[in-house]
């Protein structure tokens, strides 16, 4: 059995939080025995305990303070107690703090993550990730277009540069019954009698809801939509009050963050992400698990999602003129709806599954730790 630690900067919720407490979840226990170590807690610890997932926290506020330095000491003698075979940290903390920690522990398989496009906004961190990235044995990136711009800044050898894509549960494929639509519908405050279009997002910058809500606003076709906004996050009041100097208040629902184990999407007639950039987008593989068309900005990740045309749409950053006149579309044509919904399901089916991304990412770790090992 390989032990195998993960470190998290927090346990938030967010794409790369999810996705790493879900391969946790998901790994085999027979040949994993898994820890998660994290430097801030959030709500998905009480995921992590549900699931019997091992965690610890090192708390650290920032890698520019002398505490810094003790949080390093503990991970360090964490590392050589548990005697952890793999390293994989998940964030920008984690590959600046935890994959020199891990050197220094002589763990046998260190691996660090990019899961993001572009380059983290402090230059101290853009610097001080391309050590961690250096120092690693792989780097894992979760799609084409981030490893991509991997080999052309760090100029790593390609064989140490891994796309592991997001992945989805089998749960999030089944299909609600039309009754348990309208049901959730109706326990969120949805109509039952308009298209609903959906977006499940946090409410940050990055996600750029305002492009959302101002293409909405323009559709011909807006008077028989709602527009659905999952999530939560330090933008809602003022998107709130964006909505309300569009005049469209009454026709969007800010639903906050939604506790379901069911694949929200489904409760959604067409779904849209209108985001500045993206690593890999959950949202979208999820709505094309649940078979709904998607409308997305053609940013890096998005357009590694969609096949522009057949498992949905793309449209300019930063045009919601483009975006109204896509969602006019999809709202005057069933056909194409249904079409690019199915389509989009047989890919997430095909590429985005759990079993393949996880057994792909169970490979990884056991070949490249087979490897090191035989090295004299």
């Amino acid at each position: 059995m390989i032990r195998l630690a993960f470190c998290l900067d927090s346990l938030d919720i967010g794409g790369t939080e999810l996705n790493a407490v879900r391969t946790l979840e998901a790994l085999d226990r027979s040949r994993f025995a898994p820890l998660l170590l994290h430097f801030r807690d959030g709500p998905l610890l009480e995921r992590c305990r549900r699931a019997a997932i091992p965690t610890l926290r090192l708390p650290l506020r920032s890698l520019a303070k002398p505490s810094a330095l003790i949080t390093a000491g503990r991970l360090v003698r964490i590392l050589r107690s548990h005697r952890i075979e793999v390293f994989h940290a998940q964030d920008v903390y984690s590959d600046i703090l935890g994959v020199p920690c891990a050197r220094v522990a002589r763990v046998p398989l260190v691996v660090a993550s990019r899961r993001w496009h572009e380059s983290t906004p402090r230059p101290v961190h853009r610097i001080a990730s391309r050590l961690g990235f250096r120092l690693a044995d792989v780097v894992t990136v979760n799609s084409a277009s981030t490893a991509a711009t991997m080999l052309a800044e760090m100029r790593l050898p390609p064989e140490r540069v891994v796309v592991v894509s997001n992945f989805v549960s089998e749960a999030a494929f089944e299909q609600l019954s039309p009754s348990s639509i309208a049901e959730w519908r109706a326990r969120l405050g949805l109509p039952t009698d308009r298209l609903v279009i959906g977006c499940v997002a946090r409410l940050v910058p990055v996600k750029h809801h305002d492009m959302l809500l101002r293409g909405f606003a323009a559709m011909r076709q807006a008077t028989a939509c709602h527009l659905a906004l999952a999530g939560d996050g330090p933008l809602r009041a003022p998107l709130e009050a964006a909505a309300a100097e569009l005049g469209i208040a009454g026709r969007v629902s800010f639903l906050g963050h939604v506790e379901s184990d069911r694949n929200l999407n489904q409760l959604f007639d067409i779904v849209a992400l209108s985001s500045r950039h993206e690593g890999f987008p959950n949202a979208l593989v999820e709505a094309m698990a649940a078979a709904r068309p998607v409308i997305a900005t053609a940013v890096p990740g998005n357009v590694d999602a969609v096949e522009a045309g057949r498992t949905g749409l793309l449209v300019p950053d930063s045009d919601p003129t483009a975006l109204a006149a896509a969602l006019d579309d999809l709202v005057a044509n069933a056909g194409l709806r249904e079409t690019l919904g199915m389509q989009g399901k047989a890919r997430a089916l095909e590429r985005y599954r759990q079993d393949a991304v996880i057994g792909a990412l169970s490979d990884l770790y056991v070949s490249r730790l087979g490897a090191k090992r035989q090295r004299p």
